[in-house]
């Protein structure tokens, strides 16, 4: 039998390549946000992420035991912008069942390792967007509207081309590697972990380590290499007299507010740039006062036992790494008076930061386009797009490379929640509201239903629904039951419905959103139906609502809602079957659950050979009706063990006239 897929490329014939809307270079938190902005602000977008990475990884090499986050968990991927997103730190907690226990800890910096799971736990529900293994290697303008993004799969080594109408760019940053330095004898903070225990996995040996830096990953690594190899003497190149606690004024911290970034780009690049060197150590070169208590304890416990362990080179600067006679020789020089010291060691670890730019090979064809400030960097608009000349008009986009333009926020997670919502909104203004143009892709947009009145016949004549509700990533809860319809209240109105107390389900229907699927009939369409050459296919009618539902306390109104359900269920018309005041009614009520759902969107697929000519669709509307009959009787006498083949027919009106009127029965033609 045909497949969908295969169909509709039958049907279509080749057409050119359609362009995303947009195309994300890199998949960490930046994108990640955006990914999530999309979805909620503007979901008929077609976005793809292309990531280098395997998998989603956010900084592997720095999750360093008894490392917490320096911003609070509010500050997560979504809250600012959207109390009410799924993908919420807090949500993540709930799915993770630690929400109370996370409380009870009376902290608002969670660990770097709980952080790291929240975000691999969002991106989950994204795979589907992403191409992991998949390194850009060029992005070159198609036309004057769209870019070709070319890409490597790591894996094959195949190299392949995405368009795009707008290509965000978050790269994250790129190690910063000091001139003179041999790589073979040096390791860069952003791979710590893996490489520093691969070089040196004698946690009892009396190593020498050079670190260089005096930033918050330097702490880290200095507490880390002198708790984990206590044998163990570190070398920390300070640019500076000493390490320097991080200025964290609540006031100085307001430059991290959102509309402290836009006030930023508003100013003179000349004070911009005095602002910056001014708050630097409230980011750069600096280190959580708490780790700096925690190093000075620890160097004052080697002092009273008579070993000094932690080595700090003041005003220094490293100028070069390379192999000595038992290892490696770090040569530093004194930034005041210009002398060099040349320290045998162990290892080198760089704890340098990063740099961020776009890269200019893989951008090489776009750059000639970008226009520059008066400092040469590329000039953004305030919705962090890079102004370029005519006569390109498709959409760059760059996070975390704004820095001169936007202040030190915007390398860091406190502003993803804005930044993506001002991408989202700039990306739709531009290209135009975008009306089925995700449903276009799947399922064709032949067989997308828009008629809300033919949407609502479905979900009100075939009333056992699946209901869908996620309990936690990858664990959906699922139960079939009869829903009825409100339209009286609501933008879209209600539907009503109730289960088993001890369903599990019942416990996440409470204030939650859920899927509800409605089948209407279906069946195989044989190619002998018709009169020509058709393929053999599968016709359906499926309507998927979603909502959020809330669980109905009110007892009155539970007992309504089930007397509304058993009088639109009977057939013939007569007196009610089941009355508000029935005694079993009260004996069967303290094991229900009532809930309703608040309908907040419809989307019918209905799949009733619209590709064939009138003649052809109604032969399969009979078929469709026909088989969906039979089949239903066969079934249940198979089931039963019993024949049902006795004369006798369940009174039906509408069915086969229900079927009709969905496909066109009035023989217009022009039903979707």
């Amino acid at each position: 039998m045909l497949n969908e897929a295969v169909e509709s490329a039958v049907a279509a014939g080749p057409s050119p390549t359609e362009p995303y809307d947009v195309v994300g270079i890199g998949f960490g938190p930046s994108n990640l946000a955006l990914a999530i902005a999309a979805r909620e602000i503007d979901p008929l977008r077609t976005c793809l992420f292309l990531e280098r990475g395997p998998c989603f990884r956010w900084h592997p090499g720095m999750l360093l035991k008894g490392s917490r986050m320096q911003i609070s968990f509010l500050k997560d991927l979504v809250s600012l912008r959207n109390l009410a997103s799924p993908y919420s730190f807090l949500n993540y907690l709930k799915h993770r069942g630690r929400l109370e226990r996370f409380v009870n800890l009376h902290e608002f910096h969670p660990s770097r390792a709980e952080y790291s799971d929240y975000l691999a736990w969002a991106a989950d529900d994204f795979s589907e967007q992403v191409r992991y293994g998949a390194e850009v290697v060029g992005v070159t303008p198609h036309g004057t509207s769209s870019f070709d993004v070319r890409y490597r799969e790591r894996t094959s080594g195949r190299t392949r081309t995405v368009r795009a109408r707008n290509v965000v760019v978050a790269p994250g940053g790129k190690p910063r590697i000091p001139e003179g330095v041999d790589l073979d004898h040096v390791i860069h903070s952003s791979e710590f972990l893996p490489r520093f225990a691969e070089r040196l996995p004698d946690t009892g040996g009396a190593h020498r380590i050079v670190l260089v830096g005096d930033g918050q990953s330097a702490g880290e690594i200095a507490l880390q290499a002198l708790t984990e190899h206590p044998a163990s003497e570190v070398h920390l190149i300070a640019s500076g007299f000493a390490p320097r606690p991080t200025d964290n004024s609540p006031f100085v911290n307001e430059q991290y507010f959102s509309d402290s970034a836009r006030r930023f780009l508003e100013q003179p690049a000349e004070r911009r740039a005095k602002q910056l060197a001014d708050v630097r150590n409230s980011n750069y070169g600096a280190v959580e006062e708490r780790l700096l208590d925690d190093l000075y304890r620890l160097t004052y416990l080697d002092e009273v036992t008579g070993r000094r362990r932690l080595f700090i080179h003041p005003y220094s600067r490293l100028v070069a790494a390379g192999p000595g006679e038992d290892g490696t020789l770090a040569t530093v020089q004194d930034r005041l008076d210009g002398t060099t010291t040349t320290l045998p060691c162990d290892l080198v670890v760089l704890a340098t930061g990063y740099e961020r730019r776009l890269d200019r090979e893989t951008f090489a064809d776009v750059l000639p386009y970008v226009r520059r400030d008066a400092s040469g960097e590329p000039e953004l608009t305030a919705t962090h797009r890079v102004a370029l000349t005519p006569p390109l008009t498709a959409g760059l986009y760059v996070q975390g490379l704004g820095e001169s333009s936007f202040g030190l926020g915007d390398t860091l997670l406190s502003l993803l929640p804005f930044r993506s919502r001002q991408i989202v909104d700039d990306i739709a203004s531009r290209l135009g509201p975008a009306p089925g143009r995700a449903a276009a892709r799947y399922p064709p947009d032949r067989h997308v239903e828009r008629d809300a009145e033919r949407m609502y016949a479905v979900v009100d004549r075939f009333k056992f629904a699946t209901v869908i509700s996620a309990r936690a990533t990858d664990d959906p809860v699922v139960t079939q039951l009869p829903l009825t319809l409100d339209r009286s209240r609501g933008g879209r109105g209600f539907l009503f419905g109730h289960l088993d107390r001890e369903n599990p389900q019942a416990r996440l229907l409470d204030d939650r959103p859920v899927t509800i699927l409605f089948n209407g009939p279906n069946s195989y369409i044989s190619p002998t139906v018709h009169e020509t050459d058709q393929l053999p296919t599968w016709n359906s009618i499926t309507v998927q609502v979603r909502g959020r539902a809330r669980i109905v306390r009110d007892r009155e109104r539970i007992v309504a809602g089930l007397c509304e359900l058993a009088a639109r269920a009977e057939r013939d018309p007569g007196p009610p079957t089941l009355e508000p005041d029935d005694e079993r009614i009260d004996k069967l009520i303290d094991f229900v659950v009532g809930f309703e759902v608040e309908i907040t969107d419809m989307v019918g697929r209905f799949k009733l050979s619209q590709d064939q000519e009138e003649h052809e669709r109604r032969h399969a509307a009979h078929a469709l009706a026909d088989t969906a009959e039979t089949d239903h009787r066969d079934l249940i006498g198979e089931l039963l063990g019993m024949s049902l083949d006795d004369g006798r027919t369940a009174s039906d009106p509408g069915g086969d006239a229900t079927v009709e009127s969905l496909v066109g029965g009035d023989g217009s033609g022009h039903h979707v």
